[in-house]
């Protein structure tokens, strides 16, 4: 189960160990643009990806920083992803 939070910031390891409880995943888009898009009557889709563990699940001190370089770090897969995407809607 996905859970948004409001952003932009890192939620704490205290909001980490609560909503563990009833999310597998953690962020802070989708859910409240998924809500706008279909109260308009839009349709849509979403790619998100993972790009830390959550404060207090993993080793590394998270950091914005932190979250721009494991993004960019896996930036090629994400953009085969999309390419292939595009590629079958065409």
């Amino acid at each position: 189960m996905y859970v948004q939070t409001r952003g932009p910031r890192i939620e704490t390891v205290a909001e980490v160990t609560a909503l563990a409880k009833i999310a597998d995943v953690v962020g802070m888009t989708l859910a409240s643009e998924a809500t706008l898009a279909c109260e308009l009557g839009m349709e849509f889709a979403a790619l998100c990806t993972v790009d830390n563990y959550a404060n207090g699940l993993g080793s590394e001190v998270l950091s914005y920083e932190h979250i721009l370089s494991t993004s960019r770090e896996h930036r090629t897969r994400t953009e085969n992803i999309v390419s292939k995407i595009i590629r079958k809607m065409g």
